[in-house]
């Protein structure tokens, strides 16, 4: 059981933060302090794991925003968490979160479900799909340890960007009225910045998977994960991209079960268990990449990790994409339209990916050391691997 906690007086000292948390919430024995606030847990341990990917998460968030995180509550779903108590006390969003087991069967469902249609896209018989499923989840569970750090180093920091990102730019954003189809996926904001935002909040290891992907799909390569093949054009439509609500919405997924978030506030997030029967998994899965490397052009063009934060405020103020290129572009060395913006995409795209492979094929043909010490100086020199004043800016 965890809970991530965030005191409206930051400020204060850690021990403090742990007092009044654990004053809250009494069912916690064991607390963690971040720069923000608290981490409670069962145990010591899992405090302080937990409390790392928090920190990691907030630091991320500043130095993409220039925005303080607001305080926040990350609670178990599966124990009773005292939520209005937490949201009288200032705690604005309030984020329930599955338990390990529920997220590992949850993922290993969806992990199944994904191969499976691999499989079945590559005409393989039963007994071939049976024994790509093993070696899928064997993998997984060895790249995960027991399944579930990796899982929750990459989800957390994106499912608490979703909230501090809406309540940074929409914190007067009221809660959706009745039980009808929701018209964003996230806050009030364009489903694309606002996955944009929670995708660079992710950890280095996430943020690599995501480009690779990504290159594999521009290369013609099916994703297992997709089930598919994309086609190229589809890959590199920065329109649709920028106008499709999210693909979790195109799905017919339903409005989730609130979880308010305090005040006027209504954001919420939910967790969909991979292989939803609701969900598209692979138009959800190029959503996501998408959103990874078109965050990249932007600050890799720029040159300002903080870029998103421009464009943020513009569209909070009223604005669109169009109206700020149009406005704003140029002043950040990006296209001044939509048309242009598009035409840049693809060539940084093409090339990035040439780029990439030049790089595999130059490490590949020198001595273990030495390639090491290419691919550090190669990443240096790169847009692909930058990193914001003292952290990495791309995941925890």
């Amino acid at each position: 059981m965890t809970a991530i906690l965030a005191l409206q007086a930051a400020a204060d000292a850690p021990a403090d933060r742990c007092r009044a948390a654990q004053a809250i919430a009494p069912g916690f024995p064991a607390c963690a302090a971040t720069p923000h606030g608290a981490v409670l847990a069962e145990s010591r341990a899992d405090a302080e794991r937990m409390a790392g990917y928090a920190r990691g998460a907030e630091a991320r968030f500043e130095a993409a925003f220039g925005r303080p995180v607001t305080p926040y509550a990350l609670l178990d779903t599966s124990a009773p968490a005292p939520a209005e108590a937490l949201r009288t006390a200032g705690y604005r969003n309030v984020l329930r979160w599955p338990t390990a087991a529920q997220f590992d069967a949850a993922t290993r469902a969806g992990f199944e479900r994904a191969t499976r249609q691999f499989a079945a896209s590559q005409n393989m018989s039963p007994e071939q799909a049976d024994a790509m499923v093993a070696r899928a989840l064997a993998q997984r569970a060895a790249r995960t340890g027991a399944g579930q750090t990796g899982v929750y180093e990459a989800m957390i920091p994106h499912e608490l960007g979703h909230l501090w990102f809406t309540q940074a730019y929409w914190p007067n954003a009221a809660a959706p009225a009745g039980a009808g189809r929701p018209s964003h996926y996230g806050g009030p904001g364009p489903d694309w910045l606002d996955e944009t935002a929670a995708v660079i909040l992710e950890d280095d290891e996430s943020a690599a998977r995501r480009r690779d992907q990504f290159a594999r799909l521009l290369r013609g390569e099916p994703l297992p994960s997709m089930g598919r093949g994309v086609p190229r054009e589809q890959v590199l439509d920065l329109r649709l991209f920028l106008s499709r609500e999210h693909p979790a919405l195109a799905g017919g997924v339903g409005p989730p079960p609130t979880i308010p978030a305090g005040g006027s506030m209504g954001v919420a997030v939910t967790f969909t268990p991979a292989g939803s029967a609701n969900a598209r998994p692979a138009d959800a899965t190029l959503f996501y990449l998408q959103a990874r490397r078109f965050a990249d052009y932007l600050i890799e063009t720029s040159g300002r990790a903080d870029i998103l934060a421009a464009i943020a405020r513009f569209i909070a103020a009223g604005g669109t994409m169009e109206g700020w290129l149009r406005s704003e572009g140029a002043g950040h060395g990006l296209p001044a339209s939509l048309e242009a913006l598009d035409a840049a995409w693809r060539s940084w795209a093409e090339t990035s990916i040439a780029a990439a492979e030049a790089r595999t094929r130059f490490e590949s043909s020198i001595r273990p050391g030495e390639a090491r010490n290419a691919a550090r100086t190669t990443r240096l020199r790169s847009g692909l691997s930058w990193r914001s004043p003292g952290r990495p800016f791309a995941r925890p």
